[in-house]
């Protein structure tokens, strides 16, 4: 039987998908989640929303077309798909950018052949002419589920996926996800973790700054398309317990112990610093790493330009209220009368 988005045998996977600012743990979380019994973690960082979000004329095109081809050539020039076929045929992937320092190297335990074929017939029409997918919801759901079942993890009802791109990904492509269902868990840090995590101190923390900014007014948009819980990386790593909690019940399945250790594809990770030298256990030795290695003016700098969004996420500020802030707060607080009149 050719299975299409028309057929009652389709499956209702409901993705889970994992974002945040560069450097705040979002690893960490896809690896404390790969564990549950109840959740098919993909273990890649896929980029389908990205590669909607940047070339979403080319799928519409296609849709429009009816090309089960012009489909499958676009995926194969915008997303992972060639990658994951080298995992397949390797059978192992490396999850360590530092690959000199961890040795992260986990068994993709992955039926190649049959995720391609799976996933070609949930794409095409009958007699594998035309397309059954008509938007960009049925090709998640297509890939996603196509992915579950060449694990054998298709019989959970969620699945938990690392798109390769943050929050500006996620806002180009909202109408591609249209009908999906999906949650999204964004991690966030302390700005002068993240800029401390980026520089090591010896570069410029303008930039990071500035993007740890943008991500958060992007975030606050989100927010109006999806539903989002906010993860704190402090949280993570200092009550990984009740942190975790948080996040099964946002999900919708029960907490299990193995949410506390960190797995890949059912074996141990250590794949950064979160976990080096603690033998699977989660280190919070990086949380106030920045109070040793920036400096005095990257802080004030820090902590000048992005006071606001850190009260708004439960940062304090470490000087004292310097003149650039106060100027900035008395702006603010006229803004906010006038606009209370």
């Amino acid at each position: 039987m050719h299975r299409c988005f028309g057929d009652a045998r389709k499956s209702m996977m409901r993705p889970i998908f994992i974002s945040g600012i560069n450097r705040t743990g979002t690893h960490l979380l896809f690896s404390l989640l790969s564990g549950h019994s109840g959740l098919f973690v993909t273990g890649l960082e896929d980029d389908l929303v990205t590669a909607f979000a940047e070339n979403g004329p080319e799928f519409e095109r296609a849709f429009v077309a009816g090309s089960i081809g012009k489909l499958y050539r676009a995926l194969l020039a915008h997303t992972c798909l060639p990658t994951l076929k080298l995992i397949g045929l390797r059978g192992t992937r490396n999850y360590t950018h530092a690959k000199e320092v961890y040795d992260s190297t986990v068994d993709f335990p992955f039926n190649l052949r049959k995720f391609e074929d799976d996933f070609l017939e949930r794409l095409s029409g009958p007699n594998w002419t035309g397309l059954s997918a008509a938007k960009g919801a049925d090709v998640f759901s297509a890939f996603y589920e196509s992915l579950a079942l060449a694990f054998a993890e298709q019989d959970k009802p969620v699945i938990v996926s690392k798109p390769g791109k943050g929050l500006q990904g996620f806002q180009n492509a909202l109408p591609f996800l249209q009908g999906l269902d999906a949650k999204i868990l964004y991690t966030i840090r302390d700005p002068r973790g993240v800029a401390c995590s980026n520089t090591k101190g010896k570069g410029d923390v303008g930039p990071v700054v500035q993007e740890w900014r943008t991500d958060l007014e992007a975030l606050e948009a989100m927010k109006l398309g999806f539903d989002v819980l906010v993860v704190r990386y402090e949280d993570l790593c200092r009550d990984t317990g009740k942190t975790m909690n948080r996040v099964a019940k946002f999900i919708g399945v029960e907490q299990e112990d193995i949410l506390l250790r960190p797995q890949m594809l059912g074996g141990d990770f250590s794949g950064n610093s979160s976990f080096e030298d603690f033998g699977g256990a989660i280190s919070d030795a990086s949380v106030d790493r920045w109070t040793t290695i920036l400096s005095d003016k990257d802080i004030h700098r820090i902590e000048d330009a992005a006071w606001v969004e850190m009260e708004r996420s439960g940062y304090e500020c470490q000087n004292r209220i310097s003149a650039v802030r106060r100027m900035k707060r008395s702006l603010l607080k006229a803004v906010r009368s006038f606009r209370g009149n």
